[in-house]
């Protein structure tokens, strides 16, 4: 019987990686069968017939938005084409002091707007109501965003029939190995997540790089029936839409 089952044991595992082995295969041929579109960051075409609205909700993130703001004060692009929306969601700390100093030398056009309701979800949806710009950036407080962000998303929405899409999240300064294991389990979502994209059938996205037509949100009533999941601003949506 003991024998039974670890020859059993040892059947699953082999299946197991049969399927990921090619899983992987499968994977690795989709995602470099993308085309990678490196005009964006060497174009000089400065006009656009949209703008964006970045969309930050925070709580207590004091140690990390002035350097959100930074890199978004950095982009390649005219502060005209987007402004930068700030929704507090009831931090305790000086998160709302320090942006407040920030706006004040600032040349960006950030509006902060007070949570009215609970979570991140509640929080997006207040904002996109008060944008009125017709692109949705998400990205989260903890980020650094690099200096062609919002014009490659400004390119990309050039395309009417373009609804929604999603971009490469990374971490940054790995200081240890287990980190850096970190880094590599990521990253190989993040590849999923754009392999199974060119597929047509995405299955995963990362709300700190996401954007979408604030009038393709309102078509699928925002987050109405996935408010009572924890989380879900990102892939959830994305399902719906």
């Amino acid at each position: 019987m003991q024998t039974n089952t670890i020859f059993g044991f040892m059947f699953l595992a082999f299946i197991f990686i049969v399927f990921y082995t090619f899983y992987f295969v499968f994977v690795a041929k989709m995602h470099h069968s993308l085309q990678h579109i490196n005009t964006f960051y060497f174009d000089e075409k400065n006009t656009f017939s949209n703008k964006i609205s970045i969309v930050v909700a925070f709580k207590n993130e004091e140690k990390n938005l002035t350097q959100l703001l930074q890199s978004i004060e950095n982009q390649s692009v005219s502060k005209s084409l987007f402004d930068v929306i700030l929704i507090n969601d009831h931090s305790s700390d000086k998160s709302v002091e320090i942006v407040e100093k920030y706006i004040a030398l600032s040349k960006l056009t950030i509006f902060l707007i007070p949570a009215i309701g609970m979570g991140k979800k509640q929080a997006i949806s207040q904002a996109i109501a008060n944008s009125k710009n017709q692109i949705i950036l998400c990205t989260d407080a903890d980020c650094i965003v690099t200096k062609h962000w919002v014009k490659t998303w400004l390119h990309f929405f050039e395309d009417p029939k373009i609804k929604l899409g999603f971009g490469l999240v990374a971490f940054k300064d790995e200081k240890t190995f287990f980190s850096s294991l970190n880094t590599i389990e990521f990253a190989s979502l993040v590849g999923s997540g754009a392999a199974t994209w060119a597929l047509g059938m995405p299955t995963m996205c990362n709300g700190a790089n996401l954007a979408y037509r604030k009038t393709t949100f309102e078509e699928v009533n925002g987050f109405e029936d996935i408010n009572n999941q924890p989380s879900g601003d990102d892939e959830l949506l994305m399902h719906k839409i």
